[in-house]
């Protein structure tokens, strides 16, 4: 996979190929009406039937402008997360149909990939038949659940059958051909409505052997098959809750049909982030219309070209009725290996950390150079930790190197004989978190367990924040106790894995040795984004150390987790 960066003349310049057409595909509202709606007991809603053959497809391209046009096999177009409810949203919804089908009116399918409503009531289904009879939508339209189609706590079985008579399915998973392409569609079968649990997606025994019967079915083509669930694999795109019951079990059929591409939304995700993982299978966020997490007036969606080798993704912004430049994607359907990138160096490991790649931290996989340009597509990797030579019983700083056999991934071929293995180089050198403890100036309690105790836990997904009412104002401070004197030189800090209220941009660094007398040793500035960031200052003896925000995302500070390295 790679991102094809072209600025926003090109992008136009390429939709106006479409806009030329003269066939003008747009349904008839009443026809619309007629051959796709039904009444289901006192509910209003809507069937979306395959009554008339794919249309033709678009002529929009990202041929080179020397290269002949050459018409894609199949176009799609991919939205999720409107959560209809009032007139903000069915206007937002509204735009970006009008949008989509002014930059490719003659586009062969849609698909809404779940939270259509916010609350899954009656009336916001009657909304949402009422829009989609209102704008031009393909005839080819389907849809997924999501998890605020269950939010008006009326019980499973009732949203559920709400959705399935709005669709004119008899399950919440159902399969559709577009120009002989296969479009799988999955969907939740219960929902909370309480626990950690009760967004994520359930799906049955029955359902997952569905999938599997049918994916082995149409994989015989060898054409790419399209898989749609509103909930994300766990640890993509932001979903680092759980977000799928039986996420093990859909990562282990998926990744037995490497032509297998699923889409989510959920976590409203933006497109200027990578937005497309590829692994066995390939993975992309198809973020949200009503918000993204890059603003609240922001709406995305993405446009799809399907070729014989190839498959070009288009990230497209509705507000500004434009393309993302940063969301501009070719999936190469044919990889023969170049290169194994090798990781990082990993630095910050705990003293004493016990000797297993997990504890360590060490990548489950490598990134893969290809010959398609596609980079990265991602394997998985296997360490062997034992044969280093790691002794997790010196209780000082350890520097050493780890080796590690590739596995491809399907669809990867390996003609060159490149070795199929790799290396990372391994720093244990932070102070253990079970030895110290944490104080700050703030901290939220009862919202939320936000204590500063959350920094030091060594979860990730828990966080220090304080207080959520903004009664203590920037700066505040939060001090590791750090269980003894130690010779430091860094602190590392990593803030919240999703979201950005209370990240860091600013900040003193202080250490004392009787936790009563503080120097500062160390200022600056962070980036506003999740990634680990370090304050570096002159090696000194330490037994407290003080971190302190002086400016933070939204007037409010937070922390994912929060090291000293010596």
């Amino acid at each position: 996979m790679k991102n094809n960066t072209k600025d926003q003349n090109v992008l136009n310049e390429e939709v106006n190929i479409v806009k030329n057409d003269s066939i003008n595909m747009e349904m008839d509202r009443r026809t619309f009406l007629h051959k796709t709606s039904m009444f289901v007991g006192v509910a209003m809603g809507v069937t979306l039937v395959n009554s008339i053959p794919g249309l033709q497809a678009s002529a929009f391209t990202s041929a080179a402008a020397s290269s002949p046009i050459k018409k894609p096999k199949m176009t799609l177009n991919v939205i999720s997360d409107m959560h209809l409810s009032d007139q903000r949203t069915s206007d937002k919804f509204s735009a970006a149909l009008q949008d989509l089908y002014e930059i490719a009116p003659k586009v062969d399918a849609m698909v809404i990939n779940g939270d259509l409503t916010n609350y899954g009531t009656e009336k916001e289904y009657a909304k949402l038949r009422e829009v989609l009879e209102q704008s031009p939508i393909p005839e080819k339209t389907y849809m997924t659940i999501g998890n605020h189609e269950f939010f008006n706590r009326q019980g499973n079985e009732v949203n559920v059958k709400r959705f399935t008579d709005f669709i004119g399915e008899d399950h919440v998973y159902y399969e559709k051909m577009v120009r002989g392409y296969s479009f799988i569609f999955l969907g939740s079968e219960t929902w909370g409505p309480d626990g950690p649990y009760k967004d994520a997606a359930n799906l049955s025994e029955e359902q997952l052997k569905w999938l599997e019967e049918t994916l082995e079915r149409r994989s015989k083509n060898k054409k790419p098959i399209f898989v749609f669930l509103h909930q994300q694999l766990e640890n993509t795109f932001d979903a680092d809750w759980p977000s799928l019951i039986q996420d093990k079990e859909l990562n282990d059929i998926l990744s037995k049909y490497p032509q297998s591409i699923i889409f989510s939304g959920h976590t409203h995700q933006d497109l200027l982030r990578p937005s497309i993982i590829q692994k066995d299978f390939t993975m992309i966020n198809t973020t949200a219309v009503y918000y993204t997490t890059f603003g609240w007036d922001e709406s995305q969606g993405l446009h799809l070209e399907v070729y014989d080798d190839k498959i070009i993704v288009k990230g497209r912004d509705f507000y500004r009725k434009q393309w993302i430049p940063e969301a501009q994607y070719t999936i190469d359907l044919q990889k023969n290996l170049e290169s194994i990138t090798a990781p990082t160096d990993i630095t910050g490991a705990a003293i004493g950390t016990a000797k297993t790649a997990d504890a360590l931290g060490l990548p489950t996989t490598v990134d893969l150079v290809t010959d398609s340009g596609s980079h990265p597509v991602q394997a998985k990797v296997t360490w062997n930790v034992d044969a280093s030579n790691y002794d997790p019983t010196l209780k000082t700083v350890q520097t050493f190197t780890v080796n590690g056999t590739v596995t491809l991934p399907n669809g990867v071929e390996n003609p060159n004989n490149v070795p199929l293995t790799t290396s990372v180089r391994v720093t244990v050198n932070s102070i253990p978190h079970s030895q110290m403890t944490a104080t700050a100036t703030s901290q939220e309690t009862l919202g939320e367990n936000n204590s500063a105790s959350m920094a030091i836990d060594g979860n990730p997904k828990t966080i220090w924040h304080t207080k959520w009412n903004k009664s203590d104002v920037l700066p505040q401070s939060i001090t590791l106790n750090l269980g003894g004197t130690y010779p430091i030189d860094k602190v590392a800090y990593l803030p919240r894995p999703s979201g950005s209220n209370g990240n860091i941009t600013g900040y003193n660094v202080y250490v004392s040795i009787d936790g009563v007398a503080f120097a500062k040793v160390a200022s600056g500035t962070w980036e506003n984004n999740n990634l680990k960031k370090f304050a570096a200052f002159d090696p000194t003896d330490a037994s407290y150390v003080k971190l302190e925000a002086t400016a933070g995302v939204n007037g409010w500070a937070a922390a994912s987790e929060i090291s000293v390295l010596v």
